[in-house]
């Protein structure tokens, strides 16, 4: 493995621009079973007059599989309903999870756009807002057995029902195979906003600050894209029990505190907040009815 980054210095003190960089980056690795891969980012980044600076980044991003999504292996057994039968009958199943040694890298376009605001007029605020677009091409994926099932025969999706095998007595699925797989495209974008204030009081006495931050995300996009054009877009799913995350994926989260210091003695509040949204992305697909309120 190679690495090389660097910045250059393009303009200083000018008229509204006080400084202008330029900084880069080229990474060049040799993965066993991967083969070579090429990476690098290029980014400027602005200190504007008045406590303005502004920024912004496009990268190749490339990741290798792990050992772990390559290599390991274990069985056991999941509840599932077959959307393949006439009923939708819900019964146990076998399933194989974990590592697949024929998985490829993944290789992402990620363009950021940013702006942070320190106005020279009120001293303790600062705000920020950032941009972020991700595109993978060959993402490393895996899916639940009911993720597999649903994008199967509620989407169409071919590249999934490859990962079922059934009985050939009852047609019932017999096992699920959950392994790490490359899917042929995913997005991700939102934004990122942060506000923050801070400033001394005299409430009991004086030698105290109060300071007040938000911060709040807008997931505009988390899809993946098969093989076959079958787009399964996630963004708003809120709570579903499908996913590694414990709050889904909402559109909207964020977290607000308020801090009181005081010498050695500080104290702070904090409040999060969730979106609404729906249970399962896939839900009450293509004419198949799943749920009667598929809202969270």
């Amino acid at each position: 493995e190679l690495f090389t980054e660097g910045n250059l210095p393009l303009l200083a003190n000018k008229p509204l621009l006080r400084r202008l960089d330029f900084n880069g980056a080229v990474r060049w690795a040799d993965y066993g079973g991967s083969g070579t891969i090429w990476s690098y980012k290029a980014g400027l980044d602005a200190q504007m007059a008045a406590g303005l600076r502004l920024r912004g980044t496009y990268s190749r991003d490339v990741r290798a599989a792990n050992l772990g999504e390559r290599f390991d292996r274990t069985g056991g057994t999941a509840n599932i309903t077959d959307y393949g039968l006439s009923g939708n009958p819900a019964y146990p199943i076998t399933i194989v999870q974990g590592g697949n040694p024929n998985v490829q890298p993944e290789k992402a376009d990620t363009f950021t756009i940013g702006a942070v605001y320190r106005p020279e007029w009120l001293a303790g605020l600062d705000l920020s807002i950032d941009w972020l677009s991700v595109s993978l091409e060959g993402s490393i994926e895996s899916f639940t057995a009911q993720q597999i099932i649903n994008a199967c025969y509620q989407q169409g999706n071919a590249d999934q029902c490859a990962f079922i095998e059934r009985n050939t007595t009852d047609n019932r699925i017999f096992i699920v195979n959950q392994t790490v797989q490359n899917v042929s495209e995913a997005k991700i974008s939102g934004i990122d906003v942060e506000i923050g204030y801070a400033r001394r009081v005299e409430l009991l006495g004086g030698g105290e600050t109060l300071g007040a931050r938000v911060f709040a995300t807008y997931l505009g996009e988390n899809s993946t894209t098969s093989s076959t054009g079958v787009k399964t877009d996630r963004a708003g799913e809120t709570g579903n029990y499908q996913t590694t995350t414990s709050v889904g994926l909402p559109e909207w989260k964020l977290t607000a505190h308020l801090n009181y210091v005081r010498g050695p003695f500080s104290a702070f509040v904090q409040a999060r907040f969730i979106d609404s949204g729906m249970l399962d992305a896939t839900y009450n697909k293509n004419g198949v009815w799943d749920v009667a309120d598929n809202s969270v």
